[in-house]
């Protein structure tokens, strides 16, 4: 990494026709803490588009964005330790479930890696973060809660919010082969095999490793599939199915058909949100407040060289 981290260094300075620094000089110092071009340069590589050049707008734009993050994050860590407020490893871990809950695995792994983040680095960012909801509830911001009226505005102007489309749920099999569907077909027709069990054997489909079940939103499909779950009959082996995605079949479980939702039936999730929405700003507040009252010193010689 020091290698790599030199050669970096080495290309971005000659770029700008100066020698190369010490990795060790200091950018900024903030609470005491220092920060130094090495911090810089391992944030910079680990944000900077892997495919394409900078252009020289985009250059001191992502600059500035690695410095302000450097700067937020030892406002948050300098901060917290002299209030003597820490993140335990089982609060840690539950934050990290938390997030981690709206995620297959496979996609969360694929999201670190298309932004190229080691999970060690995550991790890290995800203690901050929990760091900063401390320090804030710890603060105890006095938040009002929204009113009645404020919900009802709410709703009446994102009534598209509160409209339930159409669902089907059914059972689904897709397969790359036609003849190979087919198959399939005839033996769950034929009950020589279950559904859900042709499903995992054969189904490239993320649902076939879990029960097979699907909950489509009309509209949301290729219109050979809408048919088939909007117009079919339920409980029924579908046909064959061809869609640009692949070979299908179904078996309709269900339908609900589209309604506006009630005002009273959302009101608490209209309060929820509101209420977040409203400690999201106070919170964005409070952080402004930490970092305007930091001590926070910079190097601006050599940060405009970066």
């Amino acid at each position: 990494m020091k290698k790599k981290l030199c050669n970096l260094l080495s290309v971005f300075f000659l770029a700008g026709c100066t020698s190369t620094p010490s990795e060790e000089d200091l950018i900024a110092r903030v609470n005491g803490v220092p920060i130094s071009v090495r911090d810089f340069m391992e944030l910079y590589e680990s944000l900077k588009p892997r495919d394409t050049e900078l252009t020289a707008k985009e250059r001191p734009q992502l600059r500035n964005l690695v410095l302000q993050t450097l700067v937020r994050r030892e406002v948050i860590l300098t901060t917290a330790k002299e209030q003597k407020i820490s993140i335990s490893e089982d609060e840690l871990n539950r934050g990290i479930d938390k997030y981690k809950s709206g995620y297959t695995p496979q996609v969360f792994n694929e999201s670190l890696l298309e932004g190229m983040v080691d999970e060690k680095v995550w991790r890290s960012r995800i203690r901050e973060t929990l760091l900063m909801q401390k320090l804030f509830e710890t603060a105890k911001p006095k938040i009002q809660d929204p009113t009645t009226e404020e919900a009802l505005n709410y709703f009446q102007n994102h009534q598209q919010l509160f409209r339930r489309d159409a669902q089907a749920v059914a059972l689904h099999i897709v397969v790359a082969d036609e003849k190979v569907a087919a198959e399939i077909r005839r033996k769950i027709s034929s009950g020589s095999v279950d559904f859900v069990a042709a499903a995992r054997e054969n189904s490239s489909g993320p649902e076939a490793q879990e029960n097979a079940k699907i909950r489509i939103e009309k509209g949301t499909m290729p219109v050979e599939i809408d048919t088939a779950l909007f117009e079919g009959p339920l409980n029924t082996l579908s046909p064959v199915i061809r869609s640009p995605y692949g070979f299908h079949i179904f078996k309709v479980l269900s339908r609900t058909p589209a309604e506006n939702q009630d005002f009273l039936n959302v009101k608490k999730q209209i309060v929820a949100t509101l209420l977040e929405d409203r400690r999201s700003a106070w919170m964005e507040k409070f952080e402004e407040g930490l970092i305007r009252e930091a001590e926070i010193e910079y190097n601006r010689g050599l940060i405009e060289k970066l």
